[in-house]
């Protein structure tokens, strides 16, 4: 029997197969997690004399905002909002908090105060922002800022070495604590879309979640609102703020188990 002679192997066309891992992704499904009922139930009951009233109406009109919630305050409420409004408007570091919370549960609410006192502090503005910003209520000025005028936070044209120097800088810092980390990575995510992921550990994600159940079985809802805001923030795909007041939440596609598989690429091998 005359045997076959053996086909030459081209080893150009040797190939391996390494498959390519999607990389994994935090996601939070706020609608599931946090009932509209009980942030209406909220939202009616708050009252004037309630300790931290102006932070609590703020997280709850930003938190309905999310839910697609009109954030209708009490006549006492608005009437308190109002006050320390005339309050701070000269102040013009204070007045983006309070102009947040009006431009949240006010769709008529005038911005002009506001637009006049960045007009008068742009300089102020820019120098904290070119600063070694790290403490939470300087970045939370900023996302209020870009709640109540957003061409204007967008006219600070914040670049990538500002937002990586926000990232070190909060890294630096002595307050390394899981909810303040948490509440700073969520107002990144707010005005530049970083993931979560640069600022937090897969483990403190998951601290975190455990954090947001044990507040649900908790009394505590300012706890538990927070959570849920800065969750629902971090596991977005990216936040979208029009001029009406409104905020939108862009879901994160969900993966597709037919065609979200890791798929094997050729590899050439030279010899």
């Amino acid at each position: 029997m005359i045997a076959k002679p053996e086909r030459p192997i081209n080893i150009k066309n040797l190939v391996i197969e390494e498959p390519q891992v999607r990389k994994e992704t935090f996601s939070f499904n706020l609608a599931d997690e946090v009932s509209a009922s009980y942030v209406v139930d909220l939202i009616n009951h708050l009252s004037p004399k309630d300790w931290h009233f102006e932070a609590q109406a703020k997280q709850l009109a930003l938190l309905a905002r999310l839910m697609d919630i009109e954030p209708e305050f009490s006549p006492r409420a608005r009437v308190r909002l109002a006050q320390e409004y005339k309050r701070v408007d000269a102040n013009w570091w204070m007045l983006p908090g309070i102009s947040a919370t009006r431009k949240l549960s006010e769709p008529q609410f005038e911005t002009s105060v506001m637009y006049k006192s960045f007009s008068d502090h742009a300089e102020d503005w820019v120098a904290i922002k070119n600063g070694p910003i790290s403490m939470i209520d300087v970045v939370e000025r900023f996302r209020d800022l870009k709640i109540c005028l957003p061409q204007k936070f967008e006219d600070l044209a914040f670049t990538d070495e500002d937002i990586q120097k926000m990232i070190r800088n909060r890294r630096a810092s002595n307050s390394l604590s899981l909810k303040a980390n948490l509440t700073y990575a969520a107002h990144l995510k707010f005005m530049f879309g970083i993931e979560p992921e640069e600022l937090l550990s897969k483990t403190e994600i998951t601290q975190a979640l455990k954090l947001f159940y044990d507040a649900k079985q908790s009394p505590d809802a300012e706890g538990y609102i927070e959570l849920a805001t800065e969750l629902a923030i971090l596991g977005a795909k990216s936040v979208e703020i029009y001029k009406s007041g409104t905020i939108k939440l862009v879901p994160k596609a969900k993966a597709d188990p037919l065609t979200d598989q890791a798929i094997p690429l050729p590899e050439t091998r030279r010899f």
